[in-house]
């Protein structure tokens, strides 16, 4: 029998499920001798470098149960249509041999010296987004990982939740003693016992003390449950908040009160914002024939379909009608003419996949970047059991394709070993069309070396190429430093340590250094070097 593979997808991406076809296998004897029987291996040096998660899988069955009992790999079966799901990009080499119904093998024999033992299907899994970065990590379920993808702004923000995580804690009214009407808050009366009286009519008479509050069924002003300040504009939101668009549960998308502005908390793509918006927000040009293709069938919104050029009139008097319509517009209530403005999906980013079960990957991809600077950042979220020690750590490896390729030629690592820890990985110069990854110092890699040469072509200046204490061989360096030890007295040390949810704002002199910051000298903005604005730090 002569052995065939063949890709359904003959161009695969990450995360991409397809179907490998030795079915067409053929025999000299037709149909006598068949069915076949089929044997699927991987070739040697057949998967990318620390894609362990990986399985060949009866078609029938799911990557979502337990993929390895379903694995056809190395036993010979019946399935010669077996399904594979790709992890991370790279090239993957499969290759199968059949067996006819008399037991006779694919291969070399007297009678066909040439014939072929193997079928091979090689694959290259390469992303199509222009940025696509991914996090492996091989440590079981014990172990769990993040991946961010930053972008640089003057106010340097990180690490901000999504908007609904983001909104404000409104406390509930409290009468205190008052002397006169002035003590009570501007709206409260002060009762003849000398403490003001909650009391009201309308709950704008207690929007107007605290957005978060409403008038209850007792004619007093009471707090939100939900803590969800619904707004229009900022203006709703008492002067202290900012109204962004959120998601809110099974509500749907609300225009809602947040503690920071839009800018700041989209400024961070993660697990708590995995679809952030970074493109500006720009008028819509939406073909129609009919006024249901401007409302989506709901007439209760007022966008109609205009005869003369067959655009939707997305006039608008509210965001949330707008959000109605679809969860990326909002209303331009600044415009003289209001109307549903949307911004542009290619140029954000978005968290393919969250992973918690130990092993990776973590995927977020950027269609089309917008012009500046990204930073790639991992962090050790969780080490369940404490099994990381210097000793043991989790190692951390990064991908960062640009335009379909692995920059630099080759995968970032670096070990963790306390949970809570940060690894600052590399930036991402974008100003010219395309990306230029720099590695950032963070002490060892993975990399093993020969030479130093090596390490600076894959990594750039300042990597060298050392021998390891602990005896393991030679490894890519930067420094020859030993992070771990750094953090006490460095606040711009990488990897560095933050365990208190995560967040770093750049007046927070408390904490490491802003995300931005990686030496005193740094311009953290045009005017302030990273010590003008930590002070003492």
């Amino acid at each position: 029998p002569i052995p065939v593979c063949e890709a359904s997808k003959p161009d695969p991406e990450p995360l991409d499920q397809i179907y490998l076809n030795a079915e067409e296998s053929t025999s000299p004897f037709g149909e006598a001798r068949k069915p076949f029987s089929y044997y699927w291996e991987w070739a040697p040096g057949g998967k990318p470098a620390h894609s362990t998660d990986v399985h060949l899988i009866n078609h029938g069955d799911s990557f979502e149960s337990d993929p390895a009992s379903s694995s056809v790999i190395g036993k010979w079966s019946k399935e010669g249509r077996p399904k594979i799901k790709f992890p991370v990009g790279g090239t993957y080499m499969i290759r199968v041999k059949v067996r006819d119904s008399s037991q006779v093998e694919s291969g070399p024999s007297a009678e066909c010296p040439k014939c072929e033992e193997w079928a091979y299907c090689n694959l290259n899994v390469r992303p199509k987004e222009k940025l696509h970065v991914e996090l492996l990590w091989l440590k079981g379920d014990d172990v769990d990982l993040d991946l961010f993808l930053v972008r640089d702004r003057p106010n340097g923000t990180f690490s901000i939740p999504s908007a609904f995580q983001d909104k404000p804690k409104a406390d509930a009214p409290v009468m205190g003693q008052c002397d006169n009407d002035d003590d009570c808050q501007g709206h409260f009366t002060c009762g003849g016992s000398g403490f003001c009286v909650n009391h009201c009519d309308t709950s704008e008479q207690c929007k107007a003390i605290n957005p978060a509050w409403f008038c209850n069924d007792q004619n007093q002003c009471d707090v939100e449950s939900s803590g969800i300040i619904e707004c229009e504009t900022d203006e709703d939101c008492g002067g202290a908040f900012f109204c962004n668009p959120a998601k809110v549960g099974s509500a749907g998308y609300k225009m809602i009160c947040t503690t920071h502005d839009r800018n700041a908390v989209n400024d961070t793509c993660y697990f708590l914002n995995s679809l952030p918006r970074w493109g500006e927000y720009t008028p819509i040009d939406y073909a129609c024939d009919k006024d249901s293709d401007c409302n989506n069938n709901n007439e209760e919104l007022p966008f109609t379909c205009s005869e003369s050029d067959n655009v939707c009139d997305f006039s608008c008097t509210s965001s949330s009608e707008c959000l109605a319509f679809n969860n990326g517009f909002i209303c331009d209530l600044d415009s003289d003419a209001p109307a549903c403005v949307g911004n542009d999906p290619e140029d954000d980013p978005t968290l393919d996949i969250d992973d918690v079960d130990g092993w990776g990957p973590e995927n977020i991809s950027l269609k089309e970047p917008a012009p500046g600077r990204y930073r790639v950042v991992a962090r050790l979220y969780s080490d369940t059991n404490e099994m990381l020690s210097a000793d043991n750590p989790a190692t951390a490896y990064v991908m960062i394709y640009i335009n379909g390729q692995l920059a630099n030629g080759k995968e970032l690592s670096s070990e963790f070993v306390t949970a809570g820890t940060y690894w600052k990985a590399a930036d991402i110069d974008w100003s010219d069309g395309s990306g230029t990854v720099t590695p950032l110092c963070a002490g060892w890699t993975a990399a093993a070396c020969d030479e130093t040469s090596e390490c600076s072509t894959w990594f750039g200046e300042g990597f060298t190429c050392e021998e390891r204490s602990s005896g393991t061989g030679k490894f890519c360096t930067c420094q020859g430093s030993d992070p771990y030890a750094d953090f006490a007295t460095n606040p711009y040390a990488n990897p560095y340590i933050k365990t208190d949810g995560g967040r770093l704002v750049p007046d927070d002199a408390t904490s490491p250094a802003s995300i931005w910051c990686d030496s005193a000298t740094d311009m953290y903005n045009a005017t302030d070097t990273c010590a003008t604005l930590y002070g003492s730090k």
